[in-house]
């Protein structure tokens, strides 16, 4: 389609922003003005083609603060640039405007956005999608190399990805623009360094909260100029927070993963025995503390050295005695403070760490267990020292003796539990020694895809739950998906033939024992990010029914033969028997799990024989918000009616319902989760569905055995 007196085509209009962007490039006053008239650009809605329809450039929905305009103009003014602003400020909205810009302008065609985490991964790249029009989309390392490289291909103007991923994978790149978040990580030997080193990208944006004066030389050979906004600035002062929680992540190397591999696979070889948890303890150990504390562990003459030691010690030798220590390293390098607190489970791993820090003058506290309480106390006397800057502390820092003040709080041993969670963030509550100058950080170092990271997530979670926001609640969904629990998410979201699952198939496609599949898949159904629903095998129910009356049979004659099913129905009572086969309580066995995302995709397409049920079928349930309480109403009709009646209960955050039925057979099937309102309706019609499935079957039994 050509250009028309009717028409400004986008590469006119690209044209023109870039004509702007060339003769307004010295000033503060024209950055401003250059901005200015971008933001015209891109909120243009009167390019109109014959036919009147609009013409859109990439914009942010958000209209930028003053202080943010400047960044932003800042940054399009140079080919890279590090921009510092404060956390709670809004630096990720200004990579966004920037994105934006360099796109509409022709600078670059594709956008690269580095993340330090699979959580920030997550968070980012859902940031762009809320608050732009660009088509974004995210890529991990743990994708397999050939979705990987499709992802990396696609025509997407904008990918999410850590910069481990980037550098693996460097010969599929192909961007002219990279955003670098949390930039102060481009130093020494981090995978931001190495890619920044290794492709050559023609406009570079750095973002942090904080570039501390020691790496800004490493930062500005990288990327650029850095331009810093203090946290006492009047523009900014009101939008910084108190404090603020940041998640690094602890990737384990090659040799590590086959370590955690080879214990899960002693795990399956003794599940069902008494003994199957030692595995899944050492991995848990592992993937928190590090090869050291399992080392450790394995030489005391305990049952879990007798099952690992022989085949994993050896090794564990050859990996790092301490696989979160770099990142340690980092974290105390990058934060300016002016005390901080370690938190770890193991006094091998606090020797370490001070052993590793001498320069911070640390003090470990132990507890009374390693030296008595004197020594305690004197130790603790020590860490409230001005002069000591980093505290390592065990559990026994948590509970009840007075820490010192401090303004940055690290967790490198990551607990599930709130109250732990809890204690700790108070640890940084309270007036540091730094005073209200600047917020006080909360950094949990995590390892992705093992139980460290679920700890931190269900921490997190349950923390929340009490009342104790460790990061916003809307960042907590994002972190899900790094987690354990986002594996099993995203087997329902997969491309795979069957997207609805069974508990087995989760079991199979995860490779995670039965028992963890079935927390995690309780947890994400009581979060509603996943629903259930049931299947109607009338083999398998008639078989289970069979066995129930085996059993009753066996115990009120004491004899342990197998009902004849066919004789047992012609005899006497017979009507009675057949009630007695014909009454179904659908089991967890029965279940299929689904994305509440898609599920009313599946129930119209592939799965939609599970909710076709007759307009006229009647149910009747019972509807309770607790598990011990879960008749405190009850409704009856069609599937329509009982929606009707059923909606209110939405604004309950979990609700728990018992469908029955009972005519020439009896089903019953209980739901419970937080349920999507686009959900409930399909919901009703499953139960509605069994109640027909049971009544059809009910009436073939009737038919051959009532006679």
């Amino acid at each position: 389609m050509g250009c028309t007196d009717h028409l400004l085509c986008l590469p006119v209009l690209q044209t023109l922003v870039h004509g702007v962007l060339c003769r307004e490039r010295h000033g503060e006053a024209t950055k401003l003005a250059f901005v200015e008239r971008i933001e015209v650009f891109g909120r243009a809605r009167t390019v109109y083609n014959n036919r009147n329809k609009t013409m859109l450039l990439y914009q942010v929905k958000q209209e930028l603060r003053p202080y943010q305009k400047k960044a932003l103009a800042i940054a399009l003014n140079s080919p890279g640039a590090a921009i510092a602003l404060p956390t709670g400020t809004g630096k990720t909205l200004v990579g966004c405007a920037w994105a934006c810009q360099v796109l509409n302008s022709q600078q670059a065609h594709r956008v690269l956005v580095l993340e330090p985490s699979r959580f920030l991964v997550e968070q980012v790249e859902q940031y762009y999608r809320d608050k732009t029009n660009i088509p974004a989309s995210k890529i991990y390392g743990v994708d397999a190399p050939e979705v990987r490289i499709a992802k990396w291909k696609a025509p997407v103007p904008l990918l999410v990805a850590t910069p481990q991923v980037a550098i693996n994978d460097k010969q599929f790149l192909s961007f002219d623009a990279v955003i670098i978040d949390e930039c102060h990580h481009t130093t020494g030997n981090y995978a931001y360094k190495k890619l920044l080193d290794a492709f050559s990208f023609e406009r570079r944006l750095g973002l942090s909260a904080t570039i501390h004066e020691r790496l800004r030389p490493s930062v500005e050979q990288s990327i650029g100029p850095v331009y810093a906004w203090s946290w006492s600035d009047p523009e900014i002062k009101r939008f910084v927070p108190e404090w603020y929680g940041e998640v690094y992540d602890a990737d384990l190397d090659k040799g590590e993963r086959e370590i955690l591999k080879m214990l899960g696979d002693i795990r399956n070889e003794l599940r069902g025995t008494p003994v199957a948890g030692m595995p899944s303890l050492a991995i848990t150990m592992f993937s928190r503390d590090g090869a050291l504390a399992l080392s450790e562990t394995l030489q005391k003459p305990t049952v879990m050295s007798s099952l690992l030691q022989e085949a994993i010690s050896p090794l564990l030798s050859r990996c790092r005695p301490l696989h979160k220590l770099e990142l340690l390293k980092s974290v105390l390098s990058e934060h300016d403070f002016a005390k901080a607190i370690v938190f770890v489970d193991r006094v091998c791993v606090a020797n370490t760490i001070a052993g590793e820090f001498k320069e911070l003058k640390p003090v470990c506290l132990l507890g009374r267990l390693h030296g008595g309480s004197d020594a305690q106390k004197a130790a603790l006397e020590q860490a409230k020292d001005d002069s000591v800057k980093l505290v390592i502390s065990t559990s026994v820092g948590e509970e009840g003796i007075d820490l010192p003040a401090a303004d940055l709080i690290v967790s490198w041993s990551n607990t599930a539990s709130p109250i732990r969670f809890i204690q700790r963030k108070g640890r940084g509550m309270r007036m540091s020694p730094g005073g209200k100058d600047k917020a006080k950080v909360d950094i949990f170092i995590g390892t992705p895809d093992t139980p460290d990271y679920d700890a931190l997530y269900f921490g997190i979670y349950a923390a929340s739950r009490a009342g104790v926001e460790i990061i916003p609640s809307e960042d907590q969904k994002q972190l899900l998906k790094a987690t354990t629990l986002g594996r099993i998410q995203e087997c329902l979201n997969s491309t795979l033939d069957s997207r609805a699952m069974t508990l087995d198939g989760l079991e199979k496609a995860t490779a995670l024992p039965l028992d963890l599949v079935k927390r995690y898949a309780s947890h994400l159904v009581a979060e509603g990010d996943i629903v259930y629903v049931y299947d109607f095998d009338a083999d398998d129910l008639l078989e289970r029914s069979r066995k129930r009356i085996t059993g009753m049979v066996a115990g009120y004659f004491d004899i342990e033969s197998r009902v004849d099913l066919e004789e047992w129905l012609h005899g006497p009572y017979r009507g009675e028997r057949l009630a007695m086969l014909l009454n179904f309580q659908m089991s967890g066995s029965d279940r299929l799990y689904i994305d509440s995302g898609i599920l009313p995709l599946l129930a119209e397409g592939e799965y939609a024989r599970l909710f076709n049920c007759d307009e006229d079928i009647r149910v009747e349930v019972t509807y309770g918000f607790s598990s011990k309480n879960r008749a405190q109403g009850s409704a009856y009709g069609t599937w329509h009616e009982l929606i009707t009646q059923l909606e209110p209960l939405l604004e309950r955050k979990t609700i728990y319902l018992t469908f029955a039925h009972s005519r020439r057979a009896s089903v019953t099937a209980s739901y419970h989760g937080r349920f999507p309102e686009e959900s409930l309706p399909f919901i009703v019609r499953n139960a509605c569905w069994l109640a027909q499935q049971a009544e059809e079957l009910g009436k073939q039994m009737w038919e051959r055995y009532q006679g």
